[in-house]
């Protein structure tokens, strides 16, 4: 499942969390120097909320509104 998102001037990398649900613990997923990122973990079917954070060097970005989504079977 792939997740995308709009560059953020400046930002050199991000980082990608996602729950179970839009008010679930947010899971750290890994980390993107794109706008996009491939959960390969998710179970096909299910639906996932995800957020993402803008960084660069030591300063981040708060976390963006979620978005959710699901993989195809």
């Amino acid at each position: 499942m792939r997740v995308t998102w709009t560059l953020s001037t400046g930002a050199t990398s991000y980082k990608v969390y996602r729950a179970t649900s839009a008010t679930g613990t947010m899971i750290y997923r890994g980390l993107s120097t794109g706008t996009y990122y491939d959960d390969r973990y998710a179970t096909p079917g299910f639906t996932y909320y995800f957020w993402v954070v803008a960084c660069r060097d030591t300063k981040i970005s708060v976390y963006s509104t979620y978005d959710s989504g699901w993989r195809m079977p």
